[in-house]
């Protein structure tokens, strides 16, 4: 079965989150490989995060849930 955690790890995008809804969680994929990403975290609703294309930025995670 082909994911697509794989085919976008697979195809170098830096990082990739997804969210669960229903856990109220963000996981959050690094360092791209061949068949994935060899890095992942998973973050609370009150924790935060800086994204690879902007370290700047903090994104909150409770602000990506409903």
């Amino acid at each position: 079965m082909t994911t697509k955690r794989g085919q976008y790890g697979s195809a170098g995008i830096p990082e990739y989150w997804v969210v669960d809804i229903h856990n109220r969680l963000l996981h959050i994929f690094r360092s791209p490989n061949e068949t994935g990403y060899a890095e992942e975290t998973i973050l609370s609703a009150d924790e935060e995060i800086r994204p690879l294309a902007a370290p700047d930025a903090a994104v909150r995670v409770a602000d990506l849930l409903p």
